[in-house]
């Protein structure tokens, strides 16, 4: 009878040190400033830009497994949605760039400029619905995405 109390907590034991080491929180959302008076955050899958003005510009990711400069870089594999704000101007440089798995983004009647390469290589990206006040799209700002048209 010993050895069989000893042998169940012996298994409970060891059932709960597998257990600890599992996770079962959702992601962490984040965020912080992307210009003057522009903020981001993310959470589970999706990137929210808000706040009034233009965004910053950011410079070519050379480094795609270390994205320093882009303040949400580190999620650029996970994004899968990108909300950008009624008041934001400008969608900067590079800001989406090769976003591997994101496929869905949504523009404000606003915004009037989408900078160089903004959605480059998202290949993932089929469709996007332009807003009326665009004045300007920069050179290469779709390249490489997926979308046709």
């Amino acid at each position: 009878m010993r050895k069989r109390v000893l042998s169940i907590a012996l298994t409970v034991v060891m059932c709960l040190g597998l257990l600890s080491g599992l996770s079962f929180k959702t992601e962490a959302a984040t965020g912080g400033s992307c210009g003057d008076s522009m903020t981001w955050s993310y959470e589970n899958g999706t990137l929210t830009i808000e706040g009034t003005g233009w965004m910053t510009d950011f410079e070519y990711p050379y480094n795609d497994d270390v994205d320093v400069e882009r303040p949400w870089g580190r999620y650029s594999n996970a994004i899968h949605t990108v909300i950008v704000k009624e008041g934001v101007e400008t969608i900067g440089a590079y800001a989406f760039y090769n976003f591997t798995s994101l496929a869905s983004v949504s523009l404000p009647e606003g915004l009037k400029y989408i900078c160089n390469y903004a959605f480059e290589d998202d290949t993932k990206l089929k469709a996007i619905k332009l807003p009326s006040t665009l004045e300007a799209v920069e050179d290469g700002s779709f390249s490489g995405s997926g979308l046709s048209s």
